[in-house]
């Protein structure tokens, strides 16, 4: 009997994919810090997580959502697949952060540090990313249509089959940033030097 049970409990973490330690959760809740700890799955909605440290933290597939991350080291973390919809993360340290098929719709990314991280497939359709550092991140494939990336970092960022359809991206740095493919009526060069364009595309 106890190994039926056993196998169902496992049966149906394996079903939803994700099954966070109850242990690191309580830890994280009464010291709003927990490095490395397994977050997987969490249910972490609308939480005032501000300035919390969950460097190399394992948060696949978190509720994030609304949630108020500013600030927040985040630094290696694993958010890949995570709910972090109009989540408040200006300021947050993202280094090399996993943020693959994310849902960052809405989400504010004020000065975030994004160098490094991972965003491929991410939705971030209206997210704020103005002033952030996004230099030699990963956005192949990713959703940023309506995002605001004015003043944004893009030194060495892979954009490459990323959707940027009325994207905002006055006075954003651009160096060996690898660019989609567009034709000349999908986008137009503002005032800049050349070697530092400014595109806004429509």
């Amino acid at each position: 009997m106890k190994k039926l049970i056993l196998i169902s409990a496992l049966l149906l973490v394996a079903s939803n994919g994700w099954a966070y330690n109850e242990t690191d959760l309580a830890k994280f809740k009464a010291l709003n810090a927990c490095v490395g700890c397994d977050l997987s799955g969490a249910d972490l909605q609308r939480a005032n997580l501000n300035n919390a440290n969950l460097n190399n933290a394992d948060l696949i597939g978190a509720n994030l959502f609304l949630a108020n991350l500013i600030g927040a080291d985040l630094f290696l973390a694993n958010l890949s697949e995570a709910n972090l919809r109009g989540a408040n993360l200006s300021e947050a340290d993202l280094r090399g952060a996993d943020l693959s098929e994310a849902d960052l719709r809405g989400a504010d990314l004020f000065l975030a540090n994004l160098s490094g991280a991972q965003l491929f497939k991410a939705n971030l359709v209206y997210a704020n990313l103005v002033y952030a550092n996004l230099s030699e991140a990963n956005l192949s494939q990713a959703d940023l249509s309506q995002a605001d990336l004015s003043q944004a970092d893009l030194k060495n960022t892979d954009l490459t089959t990323t959707n940027l359809r009325y994207a905002k991206l006055d006075g954003a740095k651009y160096c060996k940033t690898k660019m989609p493919c567009v034709q000349s009526s999908t986008f137009r060069a503002l005032a800049g030097p050349l070697n530092d364009p400014v595109l806004r595309w429509t």
